[in-house]
């Protein structure tokens, strides 16, 4: 909270003033030179620039010590101060002994005795003002609600969480802030936003602070880059915020301010460079400030902050949809469960799609911007926050809070004792081997919400087949109960390097396809009961599209001895029917194998029958028989042992493989 003067001054001062000299020249000062030092001291502090009006502040009270405002201000710019909030409280106690002070000073040694963690003394302070306020007094429902904070302070701190906050290092942090940290779904990208010397922009004159820029760090085993900018296509002289990143890296959202109302942005990842970033929708985006968002892992939801009208307080969350059609819908405010009278800002949607985390001024907190969790249940319905808690939470501003898809770590900004120098980013993780995600997300009951159970992450590259160069393909995801499709995802075309995330419950059926190459399939059922983060690693090779070349079929499924295709093997189907369609000259065969169980002659007649169901599935779409070939091999092609069950399972499949294609 920012220091507010009541009308001209919060003091009644008898006598003093920054600009009334009763003499020419004072502490070695003409009156000139003190009326310039006393203005500019003014104007800092005006402009919110109190590490420049403090010093000066200083220099004036050496020569006018009694001066119950100069007092004043010095106390308030320790009290914005990043390290040094504790002298605040004794100039504050020092401007209560003029009997002709405002009682208002007791608002704000009560915010000082606050902010250090005196809430006894805080909550006295409080009450003091109290007894004289009127009963119009904006100051009296804030001083109220600072009361109910040192309270809420108590008890999160008798419940302090047992975990470790580790300042992320001089490779990210400088004497500079640095906030708004977003990172992919496996930690291997950090972005994020930092005034600092050497920003696109420079030197903002009227604010005495560099601009904003983006910046971006690498995480090699366990270790984090020196960061660099982002890129000229993202970083402008107009300053430029991060506040939102997809699970896999590949959308980058963007906060600018460059037309005064302050917008959305998208950026895309092509090979190495982020896109210019493109204003989203109007549904998004509106007159008021749009301030922080954040998709969700399938990139069809979006939820972000705004001050527009109609909302709960000052700052609300709204989640928005993508409709068919590409377009966003309208946004939906999430109603009074998350949104309070005061801000909601920097909300994150974790990987999982079910816990909504952002920071607030309202709710049970503790101080400034505290970070909150809801869980999201069916039917859009939101949870009431829970607190994540002490020491994440502290007093002051806590604020753009991320959480890794394994749940083992999170990252948050915050201004701490010890920093390199303004807010910088740190690392957050349990004390032992439990989970910091298990643990600030173990809310109360609530008979809406279902337990969700633990997420799968898929990640790896695609490679040439033949020359084993990264591929720039699609990865499309399908709900194979319902042939539904999930979502789209891109294999970097730079690296081949792809993250998708899976959700427990369902079916998938995984489709990778580039143009000039066959696609590859990948079937990978995750039961609801899954508990715990499992991590796929998998190296994707694509074959290009020529005579002799195949593709396992995992998205064809039987019944054990049956020959008829399930229902869920459509999706599958209709990706050969799409590449016969686009290659009409081409002529494929499709093979049947088994695994050794039973008799050659079962196991080579359920394996030709099997291939003619394909066949058949093909011509009733259209696909001319001439380019059909259905062979059984039976048991005769294994591609591992037999010995074991796992073995035999890869053994019983379809395949697909190229015979001819145009001349």
């Amino acid at each position: 909270m920012k220091i507010t003067i009541r009308l001209l001054s919060i003091l009644i001062l008898s006598g003093y003033s920054l600009t009334c000299l009763g003499q020419e020249e004072y502490g070695g000062l003409t009156k000139k030179a003190y009326i310039k030092l006393s203005n500019d001291a003014q104007n800092y502090f005006d402009t919110d620039n109190y590490r420049d009006a403090l010093p000066l502040f200083l220099e004036l009270s050496k020569i006018d010590p009694n001066n119950t405002e100069f007092l004043f201000f010095i106390g308030a710019c320790y009290l914005e101060s990043t390290e040094e909030k504790l002298k605040a409280i004794e100039y504050f106690k020092q401007c209560t002994k003029d009997p002709e002070v405002d009682d208002v000073i007791y608002f704000y040694l009560g915010r000082s005795y606050h902010t250090n963690y005196k809430f006894d003394e805080a909550i006295s302070a409080f009450s003091r003002f109290l007894l004289s306020a009127r009963e119009d007094d904006p100051y009296r429902a804030e001083s109220h609600h600072y009361i109910q904070m040192c309270n809420n302070a108590r008890k999160l701190i008798k419940d302090s969480l047992h975990v470790k906050i580790i300042n992320l290092g001089p490779t990210v942090n400088t004497q500079f802030p640095e906030y708004s940290p977003v990172i992919t779904a496996d930690e291997s990208k950090l972005i994020f936003t930092s005034r600092r010397e050497g920003s696109t922009g420079g030197m903002i004159k009227a604010f005495k602070d560099y601009a904003e820029d983006i910046y971006i760090s690498q995480q090699v085993d366990n270790v984090w880059s020196q960061a660099v900018g982002i890129g000229s296509t993202i970083n402008t002289a107009g300053g430029d915020g991060s506040v939102g990143l997809s699970a896999d890296g590949q959308k980058l959202l963007v906060y600018k301010d460059s037309e005064g109302d302050g917008n959305i942005y998208i950026s895309h990842l092509i090979g190495e460079t982020y896109t210019k970033p493109v204003k989203m929708g109007s549904n998004i985006n509106t007159k008021a400030h749009e301030y922080s968002a954040s998709l969700t892992s399938d990139g069809n939801i979006v939820y972000f902050s705004s001050d527009r009208k109609g909302g709960y307080g000052g700052k609300d969350i709204y989640r928005v949809q993508l409709l068919s059609s590409g377009d966003w819908g309208f946004a939906m405010n999430l109603g009074d469960n998350v949104n309070s009278e005061y801000d909601e800002d920097a909300p994150f949607i974790h990987a999982d799609g079910k816990n909504l985390y952002f920071s607030s001024k309202g709710h049970n907190n503790m101080g400034g911007y505290d970070i909150f969790v809801s869980k999201i249940g069916n039917a859009n319905y939101i949870s009431k926050p829970k607190n994540i808690g002490y020491p994440i939470n502290t007093t002051d501003d806590d604020i753009f809070f991320v959480l890794s898809a394994s749940a083992k770590h999170a990252y948050y900004a915050s201004t701490k004792k010890g920093g390199y120098g303004n807010t910088d980013i740190y690392m957050i993780q349990m004390e032992g081997n439990e989970k910091i995600g298990n643990v600030i997300t173990a809310a109360g009951s609530d008979a809406e919400i279902e337990t969700q159970s633990a997420i799968v992450m898929m990640r790896g590259r695609v490679l040439d087949e033949v020359n084993k160069l990264p591929v720039g393909a699609f990865i499309k995801l399908t709900d194979l109960q319902t042939s539904e499709l999930v979502g789209v995802w891109n294999a970097n075309k730079a690296d081949g390097k792809f993250l998708v995330i899976l959700n427990p419950g369902k079916n998938y059926g995984i489709h990778v396809e580039a143009e000039g190459y066959l696609f590859h399939s990948e079937n990978i059922k995750i039961p609801k009961s899954q508990t715990e983060f499992k991590e796929i690693n998998k190296e994707i090779l694509l074959n290009p599209v020529e005579a002799g070349k195949s593709v396992v079929l995992r998205n064809v499924f039987f019944d054990s001895g049956v020959t008829s295709l399930r229902q869920e093997s459509h999706t599958e189907l209709d990706k050969i029917y799409q590449l016969l369609r686009a290659n009409p000259e081409m002529v494929i065969e499709i093979a049947g194998h088994t695994d050794s169980v039973g008799s050659d002659e079962i196991n080579n007649k359920l394996s030709l029958n099997r291939a003619n169901s394909v066949v058949e599935y093909l011509i009733e779409r259209g696909i001319i028989k001439e380019n059909l070939v259905a062979k059984g091999y039976g048991e005769t092609k294994p591609v591992s042992s037999n010995d074991t069950e796992s073995g035999r399972q890869l053994n019983r499949r379809t395949e697909l493989k190229i015979l001819k294609t145009a001349k």
